[in-house]
């Protein structure tokens, strides 16, 4: 134990504290008895802050891209991730992101889904590049007055609304 490193040694002391005054195993292990408690200090604060694993991250990642319906990018779903308490670094997310795959649905491929999937005219260039010609914030008016005659099926997708409040477009 003299030879081994300091959390060792701290580790010696922690196991035999009972046997020996831990001031007395500092003092023969060569080490401070302030360093000793700091270091529990420190370990037990650190044990509080402690990371989820990639997998039960990329599980959390999954579930927000998969709500979003495919329209989140790595930088919402950290923000998401935030807003729901679970603290993960970007360049983290954005790598396990890049890593399995997960990425957001680009205009192209909403258009592409929206014509062979929905039967969208193929003529309008799909769903999104038909509501860019035909103006957002008309197609969110009409969506709404949709709504309101036929049900909440019509209601426009939150990212369609968020897009017509910023005034971009797809």
């Amino acid at each position: 134990v003299l030879r081994k490193g300091i959390e060792v040694k701290y580790a010696f002391i922690e196991r035999h504290r009972r046997v020996w005054p831990i001031s007395v195993q500092c003092r023969v292990l060569g080490v401070s008895a302030a360093g000793y408690h700091e270091h529990f200090v420190r370990r037990a604060s650190d044990d509080h802050r402690r990371h989820l694993s990639d997998d039960a991250l990329l599980v959390h990642i999954k579930a927000i891209h998969a709500q979003s319906r495919g329209s989140y990018g790595w930088p919402r779903v950290w923000r998401e991730l935030h807003a729901r308490g679970i603290r993960a670094g970007k360049d983290r997310v954005q790598k396990l992101m890049q890593l399995h795959g997960i990425r957001a649905k680009g205009t192209a491929d909403a258009n592409i889904g929206s014509i062979f999937g929905i039967g969208f005219a193929a003529w309008t260039g799909g769903a999104l590049q038909y509501s860019n010609q035909y103006g957002l914030q008309a197609f969110v008016s009409r969506a709404r007055q949709l709504a309101e005659r036929y049900g909440e099926r019509f209601l426009p997708p939150a990212l369609l609304v968020e897009k017509t409040a910023r005034g971009e477009l797809f």
